[in-house]
């Protein structure tokens, strides 16, 4: 992952010189060139939904 003129990318398969990524603000892929100067950032994990709480049938109290 990293940030190529303030929009955040996932470096893909390298075709024939040039690298496919994906970019993650509008899911668009884009052909970057290897020599381009980029800023690396850090993943960050994505905060998940506290689980909701099962009811329990009538009969199992």
């Amino acid at each position: 992952m990293f940030r190529f003129r303030e929009a955040l990318y996932v470096k893909g398969p390298r075709l024939r010189k040039r690298f496919k990524c994906s970019c993650l603000n509008d899911r668009r892929s884009f052909l970057m060139d290897p020599l381009i100067e980029v800023g690396i950032t850090k993943p960050e994990p994505l905060p998940l939904p506290e689980p909701e709480p099962i009811p329990c049938a009538p009969h199992e109290q």
